[in-house]
């Protein structure tokens, strides 16, 4: 029937991205006339599509996209401001593999961690010098929010040289990059409070956006050829006509301007999952509609130091100080290190620093 190819098509814009979490749909009349079809058409879509669980709506007002969760029971439950979500369904592990950080089973690759082991040589060179410092830090009482100045001083170094002129006094050290997640999520944004995202994103970073509360605005990748000029390089394209992946900074920037959520995390170097790195020019236009939205722009360059093929782009932070940027050895070095930071403005950055103190005291001073 014709409203069920209409819903199947309104239903499969909101799973890949391209129709907005809580987007107001067009009223029934101004659809029907839109696409040519009857009203009556797009009533029984909207219905179908209401009994699905992708659409909701209060009396007298326009239908909200939404996203529909199973319970382990298989009942549908509604997300979305306003609704009380269910028990999430539970995930049974196949017999016999290995959980996250566990040795795999023979045969098996473990993809858990897209990380190598440790160069040991370079990494008990780092510790054994550490040791000799330590003496000096044992009078202290060993609590540091901010991290030690010499480790923040390197890091800000970093940034300097790469084209973001930075101090000690903006950055703050973290027990690695989802650990500083969670500290920018717990300063910024609260219960029911808008975060996009890209679709597909870190799944790590969506696990900590639904546990603070907040409701994920994902926004799809397009395909290359669809997603404008300055689109994104990197992996993804092939000769046998396999499209590549890109920022699709239209979607990007029409989300921001009507969902206007608190804050957005972004992926733009070497991004996780499809490898993608955003060129300078649509870093530029996604940080001026970040700030017209009002929107703090959180980005992700964990990945950064993973430059194998030489690709020259400039950090974010560079086209803005408003720009909240999270960093990692985890990728470059080794993730046992548990060595991250946040990199803002120094009044940002004390903020994430009061923040913090709900979480832990201070990292490891070594």
């Amino acid at each position: 029937p014709a409203y069920r190819e209409l819903a199947d098509v309104v239903r499969l814009l909101v799973l890949d991205g391209r129709v907005a979490l809580d987007t107001a749909l067009p009223s029934e009349r101004a659809l029907s006339e839109t696409l040519g079809v009857s009203r009556t058409t797009v009533t029984a879509a909207y219905a179908h599509l209401r009994e699905q669980g992708f659409l909701s709506s209060g009396q007298g007002s326009r239908g909200r996209t939404r996203i529909p969760r199973l319970t382990p029971l298989g009942t549908t439950v509604l997300t979305g401001p306003g609704l009380t979500a269910g028990p999430p369904s539970r995930a049974l592990a196949a017999p016999g593999l290995a959980a996250p950080g566990l040795t795999a089973p023979e045969g098996l690759i473990d993809l858990a961690y897209a990380s190598l082991p440790a160069s040991g040589e370079v990494v008990h060179r780092a510790f054994a010098a550490a040791l000799t410092e330590l003496p000096a830090l044992l009078p202290g009482f060993g609590y540091d929010a901010m991290g030690l100045l010499p480790l923040r001083e390197a890091v800000a170094a970093r940034y300097t040289a790469a084209g973001a002129p930075t101090t000690a006094e903006q950055i703050l050290v973290t027990s690695g990059a989802q650990h500083a997640l969670n500290i920018i999520i717990r300063a910024l944004a609260g219960r029911q409070d808008k975060v996009l995202v890209e679709h597909p994103s870190y799944p790590n970073a969506l696990d900590a956006i639904r546990a603070a509360g907040c409701r994920a605005i994902p926004v799809a990748f397009a395909a290359a050829h669809d997603a404008g000029p300055g689109r994104g390089a990197g992996t993804g394209g092939s000769g046998d006509g396999t499209p590549a992946f890109a920022w699709d900074m239209h979607a990007l920037q029409a989300a921001l301007m009507q969902q206007q959520p608190k804050m957005a995390y972004v992926v733009p170097d070497f991004h996780n999952p499809t490898g993608q790195l955003m060129p300078d020019l649509q870093r530029r236009q996604l940080v001026r509609a970040a700030a017209a939205a009002g929107t703090v722009l959180v980005v992700d360059e964990t990945l950064r130091a993973l430059n194998l093929d030489g690709a020259e782009t400039t950090p974010v932070a560079a086209f803005s100080p408003a720009v909240v940027t999270i960093g990692s050895l985890s990728k470059s070095h080794w993730g046992g290190l548990r060595t991250g930071w946040i990199r803002a403005s120094e009044a940002m950055i004390q903020r994430f620093a009061a923040a913090r103190t709900s979480l832990d005291l201070g990292g490891p001073l070594m």
